[in-house]
């Protein structure tokens, strides 16, 4: 359940209308279709499943056919969400804030927070997730977690105030978003019904027209997202049913994360979060390359390519490991077609590039273009998944004493 100022966004209890098609028959007319409004429980609503929380009804009328029950109700959350003057307010906070830039291990630390004079501790030490990652961390050894590089993705943190266990997640598709923000939940290991804190940042409004609602057109039409609006949609969804409660901290996503461009496209205003684990606090955040945990290159080709994995799950990457403070990255086994497609990517100029991969080609970031060719690259010099897995074995990562990472040899 989702809450807003320690109170629940809808009730269970409450009833919302959903809209009826109703099959009949008539004498004159033969079966037709009638449309009627009906109420139901939110709590009933958030047993169903999927995304439109569709449900099949047969009637007791032996002149029905059928019914057909479409429930927007995770729409109406989110709305009710976007629309609220907390979640409003802190969006505006938090775009307003200096961007945290998180620097590789240095003598005189890892912290760039220009032109802010705030400093941290040199030896803090930070994990990094990538699209399609997530990672929980543990307070007493890890003390900023974070992630970036979020266009039409969005970057989940969730927290446990009671432990300050915290977890963040880069999201990137509707189709699995909902298993992912389960694996997140359960990575803290708590049965009991417990009250986290969560924020969502990234996204944006992909329409690029700022004068019109994330979800009406001037005529009133439901405007066509993609990517941002499903996959906000798909994890609110989520949350909302889950037996935990999560209290909204930045909802800074869709409309009230959207800002134009020096291009005149639309564009996300927050594209990256860190959260210091031991105070909960939440800030807008760059990491640079240096600062994204090991083995950067293969991490990336296996978040690129693991869709293709026939062994792939559809769970999010989780290289990090908690208690060790460790990375383990599980061979990803990709096809040697990849080098075909390797070879044609790297053929194309910025613009075909962006316009071919990008599901944001009018925002990324100036990193966008470096990383994936380097992904590319790296395809083409090892085609083959087992010179980079030798014996299908992963590639095992731990932490320095001066803050680096160090591979261990099998």
């Amino acid at each position: 359940m989702i809450l807003l100022d320690g109170a629940p966004v809808v009730d269970k209890r409450s009833k919302v209308k959903v809209g009826v098609l109703v099959v009949e028959n008539d004498e004159c007319f033969g079966k037709f279709a009638v449309a009627r409004l009906m109420e139901v429980e939110v709590g009933l609503l958030e047993r169903l499943e999927g995304l439109n929380f569709a449900l099949e009804l047969r009637l007791a009328d032996d002149d029905a056919a059928a019914a057909a029950v479409v429930v927007n109700y995770a729409t109406d959350v989110l709305r009710k969400l976007l629309e609220h003057p907390h979640v409003v307010e802190s969006a505006k906070k938090l775009k307003a804030a200096k961007v945290v830039v998180i620097q590789p291990p240095t003598p005189s630390g890892n912290i760039d927070d220009e032109p802010s004079e705030e400093t941290h501790p040199a030896d803090s030490r930070f994990v990094y997730v990538f699209q399609k990652e997530y990672a929980t961390v543990d307070p007493a050894t890890v003390q900023l977690v974070g992630t970036d590089e979020v266009t039409t993705c969005i970057g989940l943190a969730i927290r446990n105030p009671a432990t300050g266990m915290t977890s963040v997640g880069h999201f990137d598709s509707a189709e699995y978003a909902a298993k992912g923000v389960e694996q997140v939940i359960a990575s803290h290991g708590v049965r009991d019904p417990t009250v986290f804190q969560v924020h969502l940042v990234g996204g944006y409004d992909e329409t690029r027209d700022l004068y019109e609602s994330e979800f009406r057109d001037s005529q009133g039409d439901e405007l066509q997202s993609r990517y941002s609006l499903p996959l906000s949609l798909k994890i609110v969804q989520t949350l909302q049913k889950s037996k935990h409660m999560f209290e909204i901290g930045y909802l800074c996503i869709l409309q009230l994360n959207t800002i134009m461009g020096a291009n005149e496209y639309a564009c996300p205003a927050v594209r990256g979060l860190v959260v210091e684990t031991k105070t909960g606090i939440v800030r807008p955040a760059k990491f640079q390359g240096g600062a994204r945990g090991p083995d950067t290159t293969v991490r990336l080709v296996c978040t690129t390519t693991v869709s293709s994995d026939p062994s792939w799950d559809t769970s999010l990457l989780s290289p990090y490991q908690t208690n060790s403070d460790s990375y383990i990255i599980k061979p990803s086994k990709w096809s040697r077609v990849f080098e075909t497609y390797a070879r044609y990517m790297l053929s194309l100029n910025d613009d075909e590039f962006l316009q071919t991969f990008s599901t944001s080609p009018y925002a990324e970031g100036p990193d966008f273009l470096e990383n994936c060719r380097r992904v590319f690259n790296f395809m083409l010099k090892s085609p083959d998944w087992r010179e980079t897995f030798p014996n299908g074995k992963p590639r095992v990562f731990t932490r320095a004493e001066e803050g680096g990472w160090v591979q261990l040899t099998s």
